[in-house]
């Protein structure tokens, strides 16, 4: 089975109704998301683009993070 994002994530990306597709939706900030299940240690994640907006310049930014999402007490903005 796919992936999905977790339930948490930052106030400018919009998830679909399966949690397996994330969307920026305004602006460069506020767009963090996390899976829903932590990777396994050796466990290989594909990252795929399928589109990109017209009009910004900028990077996409790939990490991992060592807590639960549902722990913190703000999802930061970058």
């Amino acid at each position: 089975p796919p992936a999905r994002f977790h339930r948490v994530h930052g106030a400018n990306v919009r998830l679909d109704a399966s949690r397996t597709r994330a969307t920026r939706v305004e602006s460069f900030a506020n767009g963090l998301c996390f899976s829903q299940e932590p990777l396994a240690p050796g466990q290989i994640f594909l990252v795929e683009i399928e589109e990109k907006e017209g009009g910004w310049c900028g990077h996409l930014r790939v990490g991992l993070m060592a807590r639960d999402p549902q722990s913190l007490a703000a999802v930061p903005e970058y």
